[in-house]
Formats: C-alpha cells, structure tokens, sequence
C-alpha cells in the first residue's frame, strides 16, 4: 500500500466504471503502525526463523504479506544491538514511511525496558548504533536518485539526523533489508545502483546479512543474491 502499487491496480480496474480511487496512505500507515507496535512476543514459527539467525551470515526471509518478516527484522536488530555492545546495524527500506516505522518501532521497545536514568543513557546510545538507508528524492531531478540521494540516517534520541556524506565508511555487523523484492526487481530502474550503495556497506566475513520479501511480489525477473544465502 504504501509504495502506491495497490493504489494504482485499484485506480485502473474501477477507472472503466467512472470512478476515481484513491487511497489514503497516511490513515493506513497510522492504522498499521497501530497494529504492529503492539507486537512484542514473536509466533512459534517467527521464533524458529530468529533461531536460525542466529546460526546464520546470509538469510533470505520469504512470505506473505502480513506474516511478521518486518518483526523478525527488528528483533534480530535488536538482538544484535543488546547483545554486543560495539555491533552497527543498518537497516534498508524501500521508503521514508517504512524506515520511520521501523525507528519508531525501535525507540518504542527499547525506551520501554528503561528502568531509571542511567539505563535510558544506555539504550540512548545503543540506538546510536542503529543507521537507516532509504531513497531520497530531490523535487525535478528524478535521474539522479538512484545516485545520489540514498542516504543513510542515524536514530538519535528517537529522530533521524543524515550521516554526513564525509563521515567515511562505516563496518556493519548486521544489514538487514526490507521489502527486497522491489530493490532486486529487474524492472526497476535503480536497482542496480540501490544494489551497488548497499553492497559498499557489506563487509566479508564481518556483516550478516538479512533480506525480507513478499512471494506474492516476487517474480521470476528479481535477481536475489544466492552465494552462501539461506532460504527460509
């Protein structure tokens, strides 16, 4: 919904029929923001997909939409952040709503395991570890996006401040990569240089990797990474 493909799908089958169709993005991000923030306790299945994590540099996540693969993300990244204390993760999205999603998601469960003071100074700089990648589009200059507008932001006291394009190469231990059907579909655009930015920030032999994508969008054109990736 939010990328706009059930917008448009919805537009063209009711267009034959005189009607105008919209959707209204922002209602159903807050709805299903709602939703989700409640989550807290993974199903038996998602439960077993983090045990494999765990064991796992290189998986690919595969379901349906609406099967938890976004909440699986998180706790793996949480697990990591809380469980080695000089760990950088970067998460990947395909847009600003699903990135300030995740952060807020991120803030949420960590701010609420705070117990006093001197803990909350230490998720707030836990956080700090935490960056995001998403596309960023100028207003006229459509070409250039692909590169050089996917920035990288860093969550600072809940918010999102761009890293400085100077701040030189960062080590992740952990890339996680949301809605990976539209970044390795053949018919994008970008992909290949979405691709590119992404790999730069992969390090062999240091940073797991995650990817999550919905079957029902997969398609026999997305060029998935295969060396040493897990299906799951």
């Amino acid at each position: 919904v939010l990328t706009g493909m059930f917008e448009g799908e919805l537009a063209k089958r009711v267009s034959t029929l005189g009607i105008t169709a919209a959707v209204d993005k922002s209602r159903f991000a807050e709805m299903y923001e709602h939703t989700v923030l409640r989550l807290d306790t993974p199903t038996p299945y998602q439960q077993r997909v983090l045990d494999e994590c765990k064991d796992c540099q290189q998986l690919h996540i595969k379901g349906a939409a609406g099967t938890g693969k976004t909440f699986v993300g998180m706790l793996w990244i949480l697990s990591r952040l809380q469980n080695d204390s000089h760990a950088r993760v970067l998460y990947v999205a395909q847009n600003r709503a699903l990135a300030l999603f995740f952060v807020r998601w991120m803030c949420i469960r960590v701010w609420s395991e705070a117990k006093d003071c001197d803990s909350q100074e230490s998720l707030h700089i836990l956080l700090q570890r935490l960056d995001v990648l998403y596309p960023v589009l100028l207003a006229g200059n459509k070409r250039q996006e692909a590169l050089l507008l996917h920035r990288r932001f860093r969550c600072i006291a809940g918010t999102l401040h761009a890293v400085p394009a100077a701040s030189g190469k960062c080590q992740y231990q952990l890339v996680v990569e949301d809605e990976a059907h539209h970044m390795y579909s053949s018919s994008n655009d970008n992909s290949k240089a979405w691709q590119d930015q992404v790999q730069s920030f992969i390090t062999e032999g240091v940073t797991a990797r995650l990817l999550l994508s919905d079957v029902s969008q997969s398609t026999t054109s997305n060029n998935f990474p295969t060396t040493d990736m897990k299906e799951v």
